[in-house]
């Protein structure tokens, strides 16, 4: 297993209007279990035919929630953009949704294979296309909030997106991708024939609104070009095996029955990338596991559930801005290690004295003792915790991983 965190602890996305219903047990835990599905036409576009179509968005909400504002997700399914459909991710959709998110899946466009397989290019604006697709829907979302009544009462401005395999490429390109980066010359042609950086998915009124998220679920993509990640992007939370044989976990050739289309940099790769510029991300490898089999095979139940419960910690700091009670104190860093950690854990530069408080990630308090040159967490089950560090002259806090 691999992890890399750096998400600032205390910094808060609140907004006046929404509460979220944060209690220390929502976004962590599935705590609403009865939840409502409706689908709706979210846009239309040209398939690779040059047909109109259609496209489709399934909804999940939870019911008798009384929370005032909720955070939303949208997903895409995976089927290397040949196949697939939104119902493949109805179970996902329902976790989130019990867990407190207004959560969807949504149509996109797809190759017609009677074309034959792609080539590069063709595989790349099939990607884009998609994209799109996604911004149309994270669009849709947002103008329900603004200006038809928030029927599914969320805050457009705390949306996620995230993704199987293709649908997991496509929530890349759209989260990660901005405008001024697309400087490679036949990306920026492939925008061009597909009506710009936002895409003609969905009513054209929309587009004002934006397509800005928070964070990226990312289940087994890769994204083609590292240049396109920045400081300002959202955070990734990525699940991925070393030995899928479809989607690369490095840098190789995505793969779509037998043939190799484009040379992609796959989670390993970019989470690489990203802690080498210091940046927030989340990755959780499965040693030997291949594309499907993390996902459904018995054997990498334990995988898949840790990597679950880590990326909910993370989306729910996001979104309720701290799971510990830290009100009105002024609150520094120090520096950890190692972290992640399996027994000690140190901290460079508090002294003795200090005292050091353990919080789960429901917020409670697990622990308190004096620091006394070394932190025994060894009988700590996996998973992220919190902690504060106070001495004489001043208060730390962060958050580092028990594996």
């Amino acid at each position: 297993m691999r992890y890399t965190l750096l998400l600032m602890l205390f910094a808060s996305f609140l907004h006046g209007q929404f509460d979220y219903g944060c209690d220390g047990e929502r976004y962590i835990n599935e705590v609403l279990p009865d939840i409502e599905k409706t689908t709706v036409i979210y846009g239309s576009n040209l398939d690779v035919t040059g047909e109109l179509i259609d496209l489709s968005m399934d909804i999940y909400s939870p019911k008798n929630d009384d929370a005032n504002g909720r955070p939303a997700i949208v997903f895409a399914h995976g089927g290397s953009f040949i196949g697939g459909s939104r119902d493949e991710m109805d179970d996902i959709c329902r976790r989130y949704a019990r867990s407190g998110y207004v959560s969807a899946t949504i149509d996109y466009r797809l190759l017609n294979l009677f074309q034959g397989l792609p080539d590069s290019v063709k595989a790349l604006d099939i990607a884009v296309k998609a994209s799109h697709d996604m911004k149309g829907a994270i669009r849709w979302f947002k103008n329900s909030a603004i200006n038809d009544g928030n029927p599914y009462n969320i805050d457009p401005d705390m949306m996620f997106i995230g993704g199987y395999s293709a649908g997991a490429v496509t929530a890349l390109i759209t989260g990660i991708l901005d405008e001024d980066e697309a400087t490679l010359p036949f990306i920026v042609d492939l925008l061009e024939e597909n009506g710009g950086f936002q895409g003609t998915t969905g009513n054209p009124d929309y587009l004002p609104l934006g397509e800005e998220i928070r964070g990226i679920v990312n289940y087994s993509g890769a994204i083609y070009d590292l240049s396109w990640f920045d400081e300002e992007d959202p955070i990734v939370a990525s699940y991925h095996g070393t030995a899928d044989e479809t989607v690369p976990y490095d840098y190789a050739f995505v793969v779509v029955l037998g043939q190799e289309i484009v040379p992609l940099h796959g989670s390993g790769s970019f989470h690489e990338h990203l802690d080498e510029l210091g940046i927030d991300n989340y990755l959780y490898t499965v040693p030997g596991g291949g594309h499907v089999d993390i996902y459904f095979g018995a054997e990498y139940e334990e995988e898949r559930t840790e990597a679950l419960a880590n990326s909910d910690t993370i989306f729910g700091t996001i979104i309720c801005g701290t799971l510990v009670d830290v009100e009105d104190i002024e609150y520094l860093t120090v520096k950890t290690f190692p972290n992640p950690t399996e027994t000690m854990l140190f901290f460079e530069g508090l002294s003795s004295s200090a005292t050091i408080r353990i919080y789960n990630a429901a917020g409670e308090l697990i622990s308190e003792s004096s620091y006394n040159n070394g932190l025994d967490v060894s009988a700590f089950t996996a998973g992220v915790f919190y902690y504060t560090a106070q001495d004489e002259s001043s208060t730390y806090a962060g958050k580092f991983i028990k594996l």
